[in-house]
C-alpha cells in the first residue's frame, strides 16, 4: 500500500511482491491502485487470558483466495491460516502466554512463501493478553480488572481466570485503610486527601468516603483500584478530629487509625513588612497551622504568588515578586488553603513595596589577579537587602556583605590575565539595574577616584593587572637583627596603578605582624616594638595586599 500511496509513479507487482517504476503490460497482476491492495481488515478482538487456546476468524479485502497465509503474533511460533471463503481465513490452536499484567499482541498475515513478505494492515489488529496471577494483590483489585475486559476471580486466597474459579463469589472483605495525608486541613474544606490501603473498592462507583459524618468526594480520575483513593473534603463548620471513612457497596466499611483534623489557621506576625520594588526579598511569615491541607499559597493582592521556600505548621518563607507598578505602595499578602480565596482577616497582612535600593559608587574600581580586594559598593537603601552578589562577567562570583544601608563590601574573585571586564550586582537575587538615568559614578569631591559612568542596564568597568610586587632597599635575603631590639623595615614597592591605601597593606616576620608607620608612593616603612622569639634563626617575612 505505501507502494501506491507515494507521490511517484509506481506499480506494485503481485507475483514477486515488489514495487516497480514501470508497468509490464503483460503481467495481470500488477496493480496502480492502493484501494486495490491486499489488505487484513480491522477486527475487534476481545482480551483473553494468558494460556488459553483461541481461534481468530480474520476478514481480507481484494485478497487472492487459495494463497498461503500464516498468522503471525510477533512470537517464534506461527499459525496456518485456513481460507473459508474468497475474503475470510481462520487461524486454529493459538496460544499466547504473558508472564506481565498484561500485554499486546499485533496480528500480522504473513505470505508463508515469502520470509518477510506480509499483508498490508492499514488498521494494525491488536490481541491483548492478561495474567490474572500479576497485579492483583488483593480481591477488589482482582474483581475491579472488569473494567478492562480481564475476566478474573478471586478464590483460593488468589486471582485467577473465572473459569478456574468454582463455585465464585464477587464478595470482597470489608476496606482496610493503611494510610492518609495530609491529617489535617482546613474547616472550609477543599483538602484533596489521599487514602491507600486494601480492598478499596473494584470501581470509583460504588465507593464513598467520610470524615466524622462530612462528605469527602471521591476524584474518579485519581482513583487506583482497590488500593488508592483521592477525595475532596467537604466543609465542617468547625475544628474537629476524626478517623476517615470508606465504604464499599456490598462489601461493608473500613476506618482509619489516623485521625484528620480540620483546623483554624492563624497568621500572627510579618517579618520584614517592607521591602524594594524590585522583589526578591524573603519574608517569614509566622502563625499557627499555616501547612495544614494539601495545597498552600501566599498571594499578593490575590494576583501574585510569595514563592514559597521552607513550610511548618508556625512559620513560612517565600520570596516576594517584583511590584507589578512602578509606585505600588502597601499591598495584602495573604495564606490560601485549598485554591479557595482569602477572605479572613485572621490570614492577611499588608506589606509595603519601597523605593529600590540605588548604587551610586564603587571602589576601587581595579584588582589584582589575585584577587581578594575588597571593592566598596556605596548608595542608598541597603536596609532593604538581605543577600548580595558580585558577578565579574568572565572571571566569577563572589558573595558580599552589607555593611550598613549606604555601603556593601565584596571581594574580588581571581582572574586569570589582565583585562577589563564588567561586574554586575545581584542584590536579593535580583539583577541591579539603575532607575534612574542619572550617573551612577559620581565622587563626593572633585578628583575623588571611582567609575565616573555606568554602563547599560547597571553594569561597571573593573580592571585586572598584575599582583603588586615588593622588596627590601637592597633586594637582600636576609636581614640581620639582634633579638630584643626594635626593628623597622624600609620595603619599596614596585611598578602598580593599583593605588593601594595603607590599609590595604600587611607585613608579616613570621607570625608578628609589623605596623606600617609612613608610606608613599614609592615605599613603606613597617616597625616591631615587640621582642622577636629567638628559638628560630630566621623568620620569613611577608608582603602584600590585605586579603579581607
Amino acid at each position: 500500500m505505501s507502494c501506491l500511496s507515494s507521490r511517484w509513479r509506481c506499480y506494485w507487482d503481485q507475483e514477486s511482491h515488489s514495487c516497480l517504476p514501470t508497468k509490464d503490460e503483460s503481467k495481470h497482476s500488477m496493480l496502480e491502485n492502493a484501494a486495490s491492495c491486499p489488505s487484513l481488515m480491522s477486527s475487534e478482538v476481545s482480551p483473553s487470558p494468558s494460556g488459553t487456546t483461541q481461534v481468530f476468524i480474520l476478514s481480507l479485502s481484494n485478497a487472492v483466495e487459495g494463497d498461503r497465509l500464516e498468522c503471525d503474533f510477533g512470537t517464534n511460533q506461527r499459525y496456518e491460516a485456513t481460507w473459508l471463503n474468497s475474503s475470510t481465513v481462520k487461524c486454529t490452536g493459538v496460544t499466547l502466554v504473558t508472564s506481565q499484567r498484561s500485554h499486546v499482541f499485533q496480528l500480522n498475515l504473513r505470505r508463508a512463501a515469502h520470509e518477510d513478505k506480509y499483508m498490508d494492515s492499514p488498521t494494525p489488529v491488536t490481541v491483548e493478553v492478561y495474567n490474572c496471577g500479576v497485579g492483583s494483590r488483593d480481591c477488589s483489585q482482582c474483581w475491579g480488572r472488569e473494567d478492562q475486559g480481564h475476566l478474573c476471580g478471586w478464590c483460593d486466597n488468589s486471582c485467577r481466570p473465572r473459569d478456574d474459579c468454582q463455585p465464585i463469589t464477587d464478595q470482597c472483605p470489608a476496606p482496610e485503610i493503611h494510610k492518609i495525608s495530609p491529617l489535617s486541613g482546613p474547616v472550609e474544606g477543599g483538602t484533596l486527601v489521599t487514602v491507600q490501603g486494601r480492598n478499596l473498592g473494584k470501581r470509583a462507583s460504588v465507593v464513598d468516603v467520610s470524615i466524622g459524618g462530612v462528605a469527602c468526594s471521591l476524584l474518579p480520575d485519581r482513583y487506583s483500584v482497590s488500593v488508592e483513593l483521592v477525595c475532596v473534603t467537604g466543609g465542617s463548620g468547625s475544628d474537629m478530629v476524626d478517623a476517615v471513612r470508606v465504604s464499599v457497596l456490598h462489601n461493608g466499611e473500613g476506618t482509619s487509625d489516623e485521625l484528620f483534623s480540620y483546623l483554624v489557621p492563624k497568621l500572627l506576625s510579618l517579618e520584614p513588612s517592607r521591602g524594594s520594588r524590585a522583589g526578591g526579598t524573603i519574608v517569614r511569615l509566622s502563625g499557627q497551622h499555616l501547612d495544614t491541607g494539601s495545597q498552600v499559597r501566599v498571594m499578593v493582592n490575590s494576583t501574585q504568588e510569595c514563592t514559597i521556600l521552607t513550610q511548618t505548621a508556625e512559620s513560612i518563607e517565600c520570596t516576594m515578586p517584583a511590584a507589578l507598578h512602578a509606585n505600588t505602595e502597601a499591598v495584602a499578602l495573604c495564606v490560601e488553603f485549598e485554591e479557595l480565596p482569602c477572605q479572613s482577616p485572621l490570614l492577611s497582612s499588608t506589606y509595603t513595596y519601597e523605593k529600590n535600593p540605588t548604587i551610586s559608587l564603587i571602589k576601587p574600581t581595579k584588582s589584582y589577579l589575585s584577587g581578594g580586594r575588597t571593592i566598596t559598593v556605596t548608595g542608598q537603601g541597603f536596609g532593604l537587602v538581605q543577600h548580595v552578589t558580585m558577578e565579574v562577567l568572565g572571571v566569577g562570583v563572589s558573595d558580599c556583605a552589607v555593611r550598613s544601608p549606604t555601603m556593601i563590601t565584596c571581594l574580588s574573585p581571581a582572574a586569570a590575565q589582565s583585562h577589563q571586564t564588567s561586574l554586575r550586582f545581584f542584590l536579593n537575587g535580583v539583577l541591579y539595574t539603575r532607575e534612574s538615568p542619572a550617573s551612577a559614578y559620581q565622587g563626593e569631591e572633585e578628583g575623588e577616584e571611582g567609575e565616573d559612568e555606568e554602563e547599560a542596564g547597571g553594569h561597571f568597568l573593573m580592571d585586572y593587572v598584575e599582583d603588586p610586587q615588593f622588596f627590601t632597599a637592597n633586594k637582600e635575603n636576609l636581614i640581620k637583627h639582634h633579638p630584643g631590639e626594635p626593628l623597622t623595615l624600609v620595603i619599596n614597592k614596585g611598578p602598580s596603578d593599583l593605588e593601594l591605601a595603607p590599609e590595604e597593606y600587611s607585613v608579616l616576620i613570621g607570625s608578628y605582624t609589623c605596623d606600617i608607620s609612613f608610606h608613599n608612593d614609592q615605599l613603606f616603612h613597617c616597625t616591631i616594638n615587640s621582642l622577636l622569639s629567638s628559638s628560630e634563626r630566621e623568620l620569613p617575612v611577608t608582603t602584600g595586599p590585605v586579603i579581607a
